[in-house]
């Protein structure tokens, strides 16, 4: 799971969301199937931010919003607020 959120934030620095969104989705798949709920709030998060950045505010508010619902509290989740907040600055 970690090489998956690796190699999607590796594409979203370079500007490749699309490709971000496609590792991520596979990082939230393998977390789904092993339980592991605070990779789930990392992969929502990373595809949150990959919406966001092309644009698609709807997208990015519900996967943010699906990352809050899931992360345990000791994965500090402020993270997950900060991404949401700034959606509405």
């Amino acid at each position: 799971m970690y090489a998956l959120n690796n190699l999607a934030i590796s594409h979203f620095v370079v500007g490749d969301y699309v490709k971000a969104i496609e590792f991520h989705q596979q990082q939230l798949e393998r977390a789904r199937n092993v339980r592991s709920h605070a990779q789930e709030g990392i992969a929502l998060s990373g595809i949150g931010a990959a919406y966001a950045a092309l644009g698609d505010y709807e997208k990015a508010i519900n996967y943010y919003n699906q990352s809050l619902g899931i992360t345990p509290i000791e994965s500090a989740p402020q993270r997950h607020f900060w991404n949401l907040s700034r959606l509405y600055l």
